[in-house]
């Protein structure tokens, strides 16, 4: 009994501060490995589902928290809503140092600009804090060369460029993309057709998020 603890003790000592903020991958990801649920939040007497950590869960040596939202309800997220709010109570409270990955988009590629502005003033407003853009991953319709997948290779290009023009201290692209291709993420020097993995287009089987989660989170 004691060396459970003891074992427990030094897991809780060691694990890594992380939050990761996204839509529907992100949303889905943290139900089939952390088993988080939804959540609801009221606009306007209406109700609204997002994924909301009150607290962090543990998963792979990580103390995590999580703000995942749908296509939706993203506009909660960019502008005055609960999620915006909660967010930034997150952020507010979390260690010096602590690593805020950040993968928003494959759904709202028109968005970009928002999008981007989020994450900038983010990294702007809380200088302590780790910052990575994490590039969109495609989807599999059967063409990489699909008008999507082509607004994603873009979507991921404008972003890396932009923030190495801005000149950020604390807001990085973590690319896990081979070759920047939207099909393909490397974890471990390996390269996975990640695309193999997908399920409905939009999200992946449970090994599909286990490998995107080791490639988001490498290096940390």
């Amino acid at each position: 009994m004691i060396k459970i603890l003891i074992s427990i003790l030094i897991c809780f000592a060691t694990s890594k501060d992380l939050i990761m903020v996204g839509d529907f991958r992100i949303q889905e990801m943290s139900q089939v490995l952390m088993n988080v649920g939804f959540s609801d939040y009221y606009v306007y007497g209406v109700a609204w589902q997002y994924v909301n950590t009150e607290k962090p869960v543990s998963y792979e040596g990580f103390s995590i928290d999580v703000m995942g939202l749908d296509q939706k309800s993203l506009y909660h997220l960019l502008s005055l809503g609960e999620p915006y709010e909660k967010l930034h109570e997150k952020l507010k409270k979390a260690k010096e140092g602590t690593s805020v990955v950040m993968n928003i988009g494959f759904q709202n590629l028109d968005r970009y600009n928002d999008i981007f502005v989020l994450y900038g003033k983010l990294a702007d407003k809380y200088p302590k804090l780790n910052f990575y853009v994490i590039p969109l991953i495609g989807i599999n319709d059967g063409d990489i060369n699909s008008r999507t997948n082509t607004g994603i290779k873009d979507f991921n290009k404008n972003c890396e460029k932009r923030i190495e023009i801005v000149g950020f201290t604390n807001l990085h692209y973590k690319n896990i993309l081979n070759n920047n291709d939207p099909s393909q993420i490397v974890v471990n020097n390996e390269v996975i057709d990640i695309l193999d993995y997908s399920t409905d287009n939009f999200g992946f089987f449970k090994n599909g998020y286990i490998r995107i989660f080791k490639a988001m989170v490498e290096g940390l």
